[in-house]
């Protein structure tokens, strides 16, 4: 699906923020479009930290506008939310957008469940929040939508191959590496991904455990 946004969402006082969209093992894709009211240099910096300040500042100023949903096979929105039973979702809130082959699109909008700011939001956010939200509406509905494609599907089965330096700037092939071991797990990541980097203490203890059954 791509959604082509208004002008007006570019050049915004507070925050837009969609999040999600890959489809999970029931085949049911979910982005939630969120609204920060705050600056965006604000919103980066509370998003980055885990201080107890930071998490209610977010909770007071962040908002979802909509939800859009995608599954496949058919199936429709009481299926959508039976996979969602924790969220307050009614059938008739679902408003049917696309399809594509066997996979439909819809749009969740219920403002009274999604808008949840206090009477503190200054009004200049609320009336953004407000105006955004039937822009939002109304890109979503005409949205283009394609065939799903899984990004590197044609790699499958093809031999990984690359060269690059490690951090202290030795360099490093892939044939090197794969040819140490009879299983090699490559892990990609970047910096700005907060469940990338909170992954990286699990991973380095798991390749620890594998270090000590290999010398023992």
């Amino acid at each position: 699906m791509t959604v082509h946004y208004p002008e007006q969402f570019a050049n915004t006082k507070g925050v837009f923020y969609p999040r999600g969209g890959n489809p999970d093992p029931l085949g049911i894709s979910a982005v939630t479009f969120y609204y920060a009211a705050m600056p965006q240099a604000d919103f980066d910096t509370a998003m980055n930290s885990d201080t107890p300040e930071a998490s209610k500042l977010l909770g007071e100023r962040l908002s979802e506008l909509a939800y859009a949903f995608s599954i496949d096979k058919g199936r429709g929105a009481s299926e959508i939310m039976s996979a969602f039973p924790d969220l307050d979702l009614k059938e008739e809130q679902f408003i049917e957008i696309g399809k594509v082959n066997d996979v439909t699109y819809y749009i969740f909008d219920a403002p009274e469940l999604l808008y949840h700011y206090t009477s503190d939001i200054e009004a200049e956010y609320t009336e953004e929040y407000h105006k955004l939200h039937d822009d939002l509406i109304e890109a979503l509905k005409n949205a283009e939508f394609f065939p799903a494609v899984i990004p590197g599907a044609q790699l499958v089965g093809e031999t990984l191959k690359f060269e690059t330096t490690d951090m202290d700037g030795n360099p490093v092939k892939s044939e090197d590496i794969f040819a140490k071991n009879k299983i090699t797990m490559v892990n990609i990541w970047a910096t700005w991904c907060g469940n990338c980097v909170g992954e990286l203490t699990g991973l380095a203890e798991m390749i620890a455990r594998s270090e000590e059954r290999r010398v023992g």
